[in-house]
């Protein structure tokens, strides 16, 4: 639960996340909080780390694929929107029928 002066982002902590990068990129993976000696997380600039990434590629022609990515390090002027996901709906999705336009670069 949020609480008052306390970064919004941190409440995702360590959660299954999808990330909307500027390029159009689209990222999912655990989102995880940065310790002494341990790289992990978020800062007030929205530099993040995802572990366990994968890359989503959507088509219009075949399925969506998947690119292992593992760790990354994503700049915060790189980062579009950070939202958290359900793995329960995302499990029951069948991906090799799903097909969409990719997403336009943001700025």
């Amino acid at each position: 639960m949020y609480r008052e002066g306390q970064n919004p982002l941190e409440i995702m902590m360590n959660t299954q996340v999808q990330v909307l990068s500027t390029d159009g990129r689209i990222f999912i993976g655990n989102y995880i909080i940065i310790t002494i000696g341990i790289l992990r997380g978020v800062d007030q600039t929205l530099n993040c780390v995802i572990e366990n990434c994968v890359q989503r590629i959507y088509s219009l022609t075949s399925g969506v694929q998947f690119i292992d990515m593992g760790l990354q390090i994503l700049r915060g002027d790189y980062v579009v929107m950070i939202g958290e996901m359900s793995l329960t709906i995302d499990n029951q999705l069948e991906f090799d029928n799903i097909q969409a336009a990719p997403i336009a670069p943001q700025s």
